[in-house]
């Protein structure tokens, strides 16, 4: 919980290293679990006013699914917030893409939100956040 404005509201918090952490599929094996879940996509894309044809269920599922979340707290007068939290020049050493900077993951964020098919500005734009933090390490060598 966090207070904005005098109001105690809840902080989602997303994080993600590298780029591969933003592509995701929906999991759910059934058939029941796979329609419940398009039925909520389709009710937070209408709210959102974003485009019918977008699939949510494929690439950024996961991103899909938080902004379900959001809305879903959001139609029931819960106050919250998303934040999403993006490292840069991580060094895994899997072979990932870590971005060096926030430009590093412009493109794979305009490529999600292309995906997603939100307008500009949409209901609950204004209770999502971004957040680029530099990893490094913070010892100094000595000779």
């Amino acid at each position: 919980m966090t207070e904005i404005s005098g109001r105690r509201e809840w902080l989602l918090i997303e994080a993600k290293a590298h780029l591969g952490e933003i592509r995701t599929d929906c999991g759910a094996k059934s058939d029941n679990s796979k329609k419940r879940i398009a039925r909520v996509f389709d009710e937070t894309r209408k709210a959102l006013g974003a485009a019918s044809e977008a699939d949510w269920m494929k690439r950024y599922y996961q991103y899909a699914n938080r902004l379900a979340v959001l809305h879903h707290l959001s139609r029931h007068n819960i106050g919250a917030h998303l934040l999403f939290v993006y490292f840069c020049s991580d060094r895994p050493g899997d072979g990932a893409t870590c971005p060096r900077d926030e430009s590093g993951w412009r493109d794979a964020l305009m490529a999600q939100d292309d995906h997603i098919g939100l307008p500009v500005r949409y209901a609950l734009s204004q209770r999502i956040h971004k957040l680029f933090c530099r990893c490094g390490s913070t010892r100094r060598e000595h000779k």
